[in-house]
């Protein structure tokens, strides 16, 4: 008998749709809401970050712009150009006199407390008070002028080499007299002998120490490794 050949059946054209639980789909829209929060949260840190640098940099403007003329800007970093051209030599200098004077006086275990600083600058105010002027005006009239910081290494560096020699600058009475014979035309009639006198110790005293300093000061300057990495 004839075989029949039996058809294969027919794969279904239908496709076939995969079932998500609503478990993963909760979790998909999830991750989607993460990925825009995120997103949205960088956005929003960012305007906080442009929002407060403005604002600092408008507080502090200061910091940048040295003045604006007619619109135009003049920047912190012009002024100190123009300020190093003219003084930056000699202002280095001074900063370097004084780190090597500090660090010496700090080898002798030479100090002056902040104390002792005070009472001067009272005694200056003081005295400048009774000629109706007052400190900053004094400051602002030298030449450089003077800030308070200035004025205060001025009186610490004094102290310390009244104690560094103070030895060597004793005044005796054989040199009072001489100087007062030497100079007597110079001074104010009617002057009693203790203020002359005490006054011109003051000023063999200032002198000594004067000369004192500067030679001490010579040979620190001399035996001093100084390296500069600046030119004027």
């Amino acid at each position: 008998m004839p075989t029949t050949k039996k058809s294969a059946p027919k794969k279904s054209s239908i496709k076939k749709t995969a079932i998500v639980s609503p478990e993963r789909k909760s979790a998909a829209v999830s991750r989607n809401y993460k990925k825009l929060f995120t997103k949205r949260n960088i956005v929003l840190g960012v305007i906080v970050v442009l929002l407060v640098l403005g604002t600092l940099l408008y507080l502090f403007k200061g910091l940048f712009v040295a003045a604006i003329v007619n619109g135009q800007v003049i920047t912190r970093m012009e002024l100190n150009s123009e300020l190093e051209r003219k003084a930056g030599k000699s202002t280095l200098e001074t900063l370097i006199t004084k780190k090597m004077i500090f660090s010496e006086m700090n080898k002798k275990n030479i100090t002056v407390s902040d104390a002792e600083i005070k009472t001067e600058i009272q005694k200056i105010e003081k005295s400048l008070a009774q000629q109706g002027r007052n400190l900053e005006e004094a400051l602002s009239q030298q030449q450089p002028p003077l800030t308070r910081a200035d004025l205060e290494d001025q009186i610490r560096i004094q102290k310390m080499v009244e104690r560094l020699f103070s030895k060597e600058a004793t005044v005796s009475a054989k040199e009072i007299d001489a100087y007062i014979e030497q100079n007597k035309e110079s001074f104010p009639e009617g002057q009693d002998e203790k203020s002359l006198r005490a006054s011109v110790v003051n000023q063999l005293k200032e002198q000594k120490l004067t000369g004192k300093f500067q030679e001490w000061l010579s040979s620190l300057q001399k035996n001093a490794k100084v390296n500069y990495f600046v030119s004027f």
